[in-house]
């Protein structure tokens, strides 16, 4: 009804994986098997590596292989349903990474080749980065530098930046893909959102839950359309807004 043709799931992999070999799909098969019936395609991020793939590690899997096998298994488990996968989520912020950007390189290149040993023909994105600038002495540029390049299919980038930021942004990530990857993938944004509405103000649906004044919801209702042609201005070959559903952010203050 909301015309959307794509959306964003967020799988957990020490959900789907609790022991090596031992497959559980939970909610994420629903999601993906009723959205697909429906015509609607997914990017699909995963992140969350169970304990027993972190090796010497705390957030990110340390286990090259599993990293290369879940993959694998994933791309060909929801071969059809799937639009892009993405491997990790805001592998820049800390503690997220929290490790040597080396690491994230090698684990994303056996993220991708899992991927396209399961599903060939279904692009996989590079993590989301969501630190500005990209490029030479920030942690991205330090990733790529490993050749990250040539084991995504695009670029992927989470903003919260205020709106008048986004040309120089997009400015940015394009002459650090041109100039110094001398590759020329799409962008896509698979998070945008702002902080210009405030700590909410409201009490919400819920015991102890908080809700945003009728104010606050009128700037968000202007912000997601000037948001999104904003993007597409700019460059950006998809986006997806965060978060459709309502979400408790912040420690209940957004």
């Amino acid at each position: 009804r909301a015309g959307r043709k794509m959306v964003r799931d967020r799988l957990s992999w020490g959900e789907c994986e609790p022991a090596p070999g031992k497959f559980n799909w939970r909610q994420y098969m629903t999601n993906a098997t009723l959205l697909s019936e429906r015509g609607i395609q997914l990017s699909g991020m995963y992140h969350d590596a169970p304990k027993w793939a972190k090796t010497n590690t705390t957030h990110l899997p340390g286990d090259l292989v599993a990293t290369y096998r879940f993959a694998k298994k994933l791309a060909e488990t929801f071969r059809g349903k799937m639009a892009v996968w993405e491997f990790w989520n805001e592998q820049d912020l800390s503690p997220v990474f929290g490790s040597a950007p080396w690491k994230f390189t090698a684990l994303q290149k056996a993220a991708y080749l899992g991927c396209k040993a399961g599903d060939p023909d279904t692009p996989v994105s590079a993590g989301s980065f969501s630190l500005y600038p990209v490029g030479d002495g920030m942690i991205s540029g330090q990733m790529f530098a490993g050749d990250m390049a040539e084991y995504c299919d695009l670029f992927n980038y989470h903003i919260y930046a205020p709106l008048r930021e986004y040309p120089a942004i997009f400015d940015g990530i394009r002459r650090f893909l041109r100039e110094e990857l001398q590759h020329d993938m799409p962008i896509w944004v698979t998070e945008y959102g702002t902080h210009a509405e405030g700590n909410a103000t409201e009490k919400g649906i819920s015991p102890g839950t908080p809700s945003l004044n009728a104010e606050q919801e009128m700037l968000w209702s202007e912000f997601l359309p000037k948001a999104a042609i904003l993007l597409q201005q700019n460059g950006v070959t998809r986006s997806f807004a965060f978060v459709l559903r309502r979400h408790i952010e912040q420690n209940g203050l957004k």
